[in-house]
């Protein structure tokens, strides 16, 4: 589902768009292209997850719990978009319902 986004800084032209849909729903492409049309840099959940596989210690224990999986996504998704936002640069956060 995308819903419309609305400044989130006083910066002209700072957007923060987040994509959300069930896996295979087309939300990463959509992601993609919106990047292009607003010149923004997409964050994915998908590539921060895939990233920690290959630290096995810590992905053991994510693999435990989805709730511990997604504290552990999406934090430093937050992260970098609150970052990227101060900066007045836009982001496009991609993430799994």
């Amino acid at each position: 589902m995308l819903r419309q986004t609305r400044d989130v800084t006083d910066g002209p032209g700072s957007r923060l768009v987040v994509v959300s849909g069930w896996t295979g729903s087309g939300k990463s492409t959509l992601a993609e292209g919106l990047a292009g049309e607003l010149d923004a840099t997409v964050v994915s959940f998908d590539w921060m997850m895939s990233g920690l596989r290959a630290l096995p210690g810590v992905f053991y224990v994510m693999e435990k719990s989805m709730e511990t999986q997604r504290r552990v996504g999406w934090n430093p998704l937050s992260r970098v978009a609150e970052q990227q936002l101060r900066r007045c640069s836009s982001r496009i956060l991609d993430l799994v319902a």
